[in-house]
């Protein structure tokens, strides 16, 4: 559990007296914080991640003032496609709350995947328990302060009004919730995955996340792994040097040459022939590439945007065919698409002006969506004259029109699944490339006219390899699901036993480490705050909680043993796992909480008699 700063306190209205510092302007608001917030960094209440508890109060229910706010948020919420359930009794409006408290924590990325809870307190009308999940208390702190002083005003409002400083206040707190949420999107999907999956997970910075416990436990940061080796990933992020070792081994490659000039461009360019790709040296997403320059004015033009990114630019052969990302993991070959480059499809009436704006209207396409808006730029304009076209034309009916010289998903690009389609050939020299670079996952860009057909006969090049590559979900969102449950047998848990009693001798420690010696090597221990493996002291810590956490931290523990004693209990434990295996308890002892009763999923053993 943590506390409030002096800070928040106020903001929230908390003094000494909570009930009586929220009354505002001589009235009671609807809704009262009746004692400060519970926070738990660990898991409690069948939650799978850190979670808040308020108590509050409703002093009034009117559902006409309450239309009006839900109004407020469908308002607020829009662009980020939340919505919010009817308000029809006061039990619906706590949950609003959270659900609005959740809301602000979701559009900023961060990972809320429980769901809130909603307790009635018996025998106090109109009090109840809000459980809401959480990541970080410097998130959820602001965002309770927002939410409750947003609820007690627009619950004494007549009307719903459109409110754009609201909005805006909405968007400031956002953007500064997401300094804190993973930066990348394969981070969320995989901790989607893994709550989906029943596999535990926890933070360990604002990237990297720890998914199982112990021995079986892995770390990701997106799609680099404690297994991708960083001399892997270095090498890969170079351009220059990539395709070399890919033309050492006998791969094939387009022709290429670093540029320290602009002058330089233009000769390789004259020299190899047009038309020619201008990319920066190490730089990912897309970002500075142009392809099918077909002049020495195109290349000036793009060099000079591609030194933006990067002070050594790259120049090579552009290489007729279809654009394709194909992710190799552990060495096999698990999806493939086509990147179809943005563009419009003529419809014999309006304009490519007309026809991109009508594109960039679909909801599925925004800045934080999966698709992203076609970008109409100085090199659309370029790329549109090359072909004979201009912003006014207006195309045939089913003629399409690039209106982008590459093809990825982040200029507006459409992937297409060709997974069942991909030669045999071609299968066999992706999962070269990735061993070769030693990845364990990787996305290798490759040009060919056809997937369908041998590298060999078309003269396919590998233009990249990605050492953290993007996946995406409009066609490989099952990849998420597929990657963990490899690195994750058996969700990623170890065997953990709770021992729970007033005196933990010693010789019930030996019958329960005898008892799992058949299945661990390393024996983890928790007890009076010190943390064992196989009986050698590892750490001294504040808590049984720090000490259990560091064990399940521990690559090298097989199994956990951690030893409660009723002083350590709560009405509500909160423990550093959220399922654990087996309870011993000593029926001496004060009773075992419901709620630890309800973490176990298997037996529940008296000690005595149990050896």
């Amino acid at each position: 559990m943590t506390t409030m700063t002096y800070q928040v306190k106020q903001q929230l209205g908390f003094a000494t007296n909570y009930k009586n510092s929220t009354i505002m302007n001589g009235h009671m608001p609807a809704l009262v914080l009746l004692e400060e917030p519970q926070l738990y960094k660990g898991y409690i209440n069948g939650y799978c991640q850190p979670v808040a508890r308020l108590t509050l109060q409703i002093n009034a229910f009117d559902s006409l003032h309450t239309q009006h706010l839900h109004q407020l948020l469908d308002y607020c919420f829009y662009d980020h496609l939340i919505t919010f359930n009817p308000i029809q009794s006061a039990n619906d409006l706590i949950g609003l709350l959270g659900e609005a408290i959740s809301a602000l924590q979701k559009s900023a990325g961060l990972p809320i995947l429980d769901s809130i809870q909603i307790h009635a307190i018996p025998e106090k009308t109109g009090e109840f328990l809000l459980w809401i999940p959480m990541l970080y208390e410097a998130c959820f702190y602001p965002a309770l302060s927002f939410v409750l002083q947003l609820f007690n005003q627009y619950t004494k409002t007549t009307q719903f009004l459109p409110n754009l400083a609201l909005t805006d206040h909405i968007k400031e707190l956002i953007g500064k919730f997401r300094t804190y949420a993973p930066t990348t999107f394969n981070s969320c999907k995989f901790l989607e995955a893994a709550h989906h999956q029943g596999i535990p997970w926890a933070p360990l910075t604002q990237n990297i996340f720890q998914f199982g416990y112990g021995r079986n436990s892995h770390w990701l940061d997106s799609t680099f792994t404690d297994k991708t080796p960083l001399v892997s990933a270095v090498l890969a992020k170079n351009k220059i040097d990539t395709l070399n070792l890919l033309r050492n081994a006998g791969l094939p490659t387009p022709e290429q040459h670093v540029a320290c000039t602009e002058a330089e461009a233009i000769a390789h360019a004259n020299k190899i022939g047009y038309p020619v790709v201008i990319k920066p040296i190490n730089q990912d997403g897309g970002l500075g590439v142009f392809s099918h320059l077909v002049s020495e004015k195109g290349v000036r033009k793009a060099y000079q945007s591609a030194r933006q990114y990067s002070p050594n630019v790259i120049l090579e052969k552009h290489i007729e065919g279809k654009d394709y990302r194909l992710i190799v993991f552990n060495g096999q070959l698990v999806w493939a698409i086509e990147r179809i480059p943005g563009g419009v499809t003529g419809n014999g009436v309006n304009n490519i002006q007309e026809l991109v704006e009508k594109i960039n209207q679909d909801p599925a396409r925004g800045a934080t969506k999966i698709l992203k808006p076609i970008c109409l730029s100085e090199d659309t304009t370029d790329f549109l004259t090359e072909q004979g076209f201009t912003y006014a034309s207006i195309l045939k009916m089913g003629q399409f029109v690039a209106l982008n010289r590459i093809a990825n998903i982040c200029t507006g690009g459409t992937p297409v699944s060709v997974f069942d389609k991909v030669h045999p050939d071609n299968k066999r020299l992706m999962e070269t490339a990735a061993n070769l670079f030693r990845l364990d996952i990787a996305g290798i860009d490759f040009i060919t006219p056809d997937i369908q057909q041998s590298y060999l006969k078309t003269r396919g090049v590998i233009i990249e390899v990605n050492a953290q590559p993007q996946i995406g979900t409009i066609t490989a969102g099952h990849l998420f699901k597929d990657i963990l449950s490899h690195l994750l047998p058996n969700q990623g848990r170890i065997p953990i036993i709770i021992v729970y009693g007033n005196l933990i001798d010693d010789a019930v420690i030996q019958q329960l480490q005898l008892s799992l010696g058949d299945q661990s090597v390393n024996i983890g221990r928790a007890q009076d705050g010190i943390a064992y493996i196989n009986n050698k002291q590892i750490s001294d810590t504040s808590s049984l909680f720090i000490a259990g956490r560091a064990l399940l931290l521990n690559n090298t523990v097989d199994s956990l043993i951690y030893c409660m004693k009723p002083c350590e209990r709560m009405e509500c434990p909160e423990l550093p796992f959220d399922r654990y295996d087996t309870l011993f308890y000593s029926e001496g002892s004060q009773p075992v909480s419901e709620s630890l009763i309800n973490a176990c999923r298997g037996q529940v053993i008296p000690l005595e008699g149990a050896f």
